[in-house]
């Protein structure tokens, strides 16, 4: 081997590059002591290609001391960069093996040494190392100071946050204290708000001290940033982060009173400061004046929140309109005429959620639009208004081209619940078209039309199996005795999607007269039937639908006994554990995973003997972690 070795090691002085990445491939492949020091050296090969292999082959070394020595002495090459560069990646990707061999190197001599530990140390983000990096932060070189404070801010550790604003207090360093307020940022700390609020006014660092404030969150900071948004050189990123503490903040109390605080703020200069925000090159700076202007309710601010509709921005701009209310209404309904269909879309939307009856005309008008979208998104904004003057103009939309359009009309009808029109929706119950006939009884079901309980009825025995669907899920909606009978004749439909939908239907309604004629559908030849059964036979049935579920435990489908287990384990019956432990050996893994977490619900000495015997004679690791856990919390 030690020959093999020597020719590799002397194929490192070739003149050609393939010859060298070769012999460095198989010193890494020989992975001997002898191999380091050679492999060392390659990492600083002038060709990528053999520098590339030679990180690869030292990170499938095992451990060894050699190799991280050898990896620090490397970074003190001042002519190679390539050298150094590949140290470093060496030593990032050997990770928590490389801590303790650079934190050593944290007391190196070489200040540019020091530097490259500190920074690595931060890369790997062990919190090991966050002692060694709090002790650099007074290190003589100011880099190895900078880049230990750096590092302390990917650690996260709190345990950095004291030192870190001793040195914030102490030091009148600008770059020093931008680069500390970064670090307490990224750490993120509310407790260290108070801190940064009275640093905010020190001159140089203000903007940093801000988006720090932003980025922690904390509505301690609320004032002072409303204050620093007054002044001009500050407001874009006070903007950012009053926007970032709203939206860190879930509850509804707490965003109140940080719009409220913002609308004291926000004269006449400030809200045109806003409208001109919207041109920013920066992203961030343009999606938070628009929801600032929101806040704002400030007419003005409309045509040039407008502006901005057909764009990346039209989600913010819609919610921003929204929230300006009906005072806006006006000015949105100008720009139906001028705008193409995206910003005729988004006016549909924003009039629905504003919710004035006085936008139901023309958003009646949008409902003949020639855009689909637009007819759909005005249906469902009627909808929500909920005015029965745009009925029948809705009604011209259950015969749409587009089946969203039906759907959004068959929603809009159903919220607004116009009973004189229970008539016509009966008409259509004999329309020739299924659709429409669909669309009818739906509506109806919606409604809870019990006027029309017989001619839904009759429609179970319609041609079209989707109408009887829709007949079905009507009369399950309607709450009246005598839609049980036909709901009893729909379990034998020959057509699986109705059978599927009175299963549900009567599950639905929640009485136990109906478990036996539920329990005949447990042989029924869909997977999906069986399982719908099971699951509704255990909630409207409880311990008296018990043994059919058990019995449902021998079926051929995976899908079919998991919801036989999960049911037994919602009834909670002790008397299914010996039939539930014989599933643990199931073939199905999904299968034996359900038995395994029933059997914890159960608690029966059985159940116990199962999972311990399971614990010993099961391959499967998972399931063992499984089994295991829960044995646990039935000991308990």
């Amino acid at each position: 081997m030690i020959n093999k070795i020597n020719k590799y090691i002397s194929d490192l002085s070739s003149k050609e590059t393939e010859i060298r990445r070769r012999a460095v491939e198989r010193l890494g492949e020989l992975r001997t002591e002898e191999c380091i020091e050679p492999l060392l050296k390659a990492l600083g090969d002038e060709d990528w290609r053999v520098r590339k292999t030679a990180v690869s082959a030292l990170l499938n070394f095992e451990h060894n001391d050699n190799i991280f020595i050898g990896l620090i002495s490397s970074l003190r090459s001042e002519d190679n960069a390539g050298l150094r560069n590949a140290a470093v990646e060496v030593l990032t990707k050997l990770g928590a093996l490389s801590v303790p061999f650079l934190i050593d190197t944290l007391k190196d001599n070489d200040r540019d040494v020091r530097k490259f530990a500190a920074d690595i140390l931060g890369d790997i983000n062990d919190k090991r190392a966050a002692n060694a990096l709090i002790n650099s932060l007074s290190d003589t070189d100011e880099n190895v100071s900078l880049s230990s404070v750096e590092s302390l801010g990917k650690l996260r550790d709190e345990s950095a946050i004291e030192p870190l604003v001793k040195a914030l207090k102490e030091s009148d360093d600008k770059l020093f204290l931008y680069t500390v307020i970064k670090a307490l940022e990224m750490i993120g700390n509310p407790k260290i708000v108070d801190v940064l609020i009275e640093m905010i006014n020190k001159n140089g660092i203000e903007k940093a001290v801000v988006e720090a404030l932003g980025a922690i969150g904390d509505i301690k900071s609320l004032d002072a940033l409303t204050a620093s948004f007054k002044d001009k050189k500050l407001r874009n990123s006070a903007l950012n982060s009053i926007i970032n503490i709203y939206e860190k903040n879930n509850e509804k109390n707490i965003r109140n009173k940080i719009v409220l605080k913002v609308k004291e703020t926000l004269n006449d200069e400030a809200v045109s400061y806003l409208i001109d925000a919207l041109e920013n090159f920066n992203p961030k700076v343009r999606i938070s004046a628009i929801k600032m202007l929101g806040w704002s309710k400030n007419l003005n601010s409309v045509k040039p929140l407008l502006k901005l509709i057909d764009s990346d921005y039209k989600n913010e701009v819609i919610n921003a309109i929204i929230n300006i209310g009906r005072d806006a209404e006006d000015a949105v309904i100008e720009e139906i005429i001028k705008g193409d269909e995206v910003v005729r879309e988004a006016i549909a939307r924003i009039l629905g959620e504003i919710g004035n009856k006085k936008s139901v005309n023309h958003l009646t008008l949008l409902l003949g639009d020639e855009n689909g979208h637009v007819r759909q998104t005005s249906a469902l904004a009627l909808g929500k208004i909920g005015d029965a003057a745009a009925s029948k103009a809705l009604i011209d939309l259950l015969n749409d081209e587009y089946p969203n359009v039906q759907e959004a009309a068959v929603d809009a009808l159903s919220r607004i619940k116009d009973k004189s029109l229970i008539s016509h929706f009966v008409k259509m119950l004999s329309n020739e078209n299924e659709n429409i006939r669909g669309n009818g009884a739906r509506i109806l079901g919606k409604i809870n039309a019990k006027e029309a309980v017989g001619n839904l009825l009759f429609m179970l025995k319609d041609e079209s199996p989707y109408v009887r669907q829709c007949a079905v899920n009507a009369l399950g909606s309607i709450n009246d005795p005598a839609v049980e009978g036909g709901l009893m004749v729909a379990l034998t439909d020959e057509e699986k999607q109705v059978r599927y939908a009175a299963v549900s239907a009567i599950v639905g309604k929640k009485n136990k007269k109906f478990l036996n004629p539920l329990i005949s559908l447990l042989n029924d030849n869909d997977i999906w039937i069986r399982v719908a059964v099971v699951k509704g036979i255990a909630e409207i049935g409880g311990k008296d639908a018990v043994q059919p579920i058990i019995e449902m435990l021998d079926d051929k489908v995976g899908v079919v006994k998991i919801a036989a287990i999960d049911a037994i384990g919602m009834i909670g019956d002790k008397k299914a554990t010996n039939k539930v432990v014989e599933l643990i050996n199931d073939k199905d893994w999904d299968v034996k995973l359900a038995a395994i977490k029933v059997l914890g619900q159960l608690k029966t000495e059985g159940a116990k003997s199962a999972l311990e015997d399971l614990m010993r004679m099961e391959k499967d690791a998972m399931l063992k972690q499984y089994a295991s856990d829960i044995l646990g919390k039935i000991e308990k």
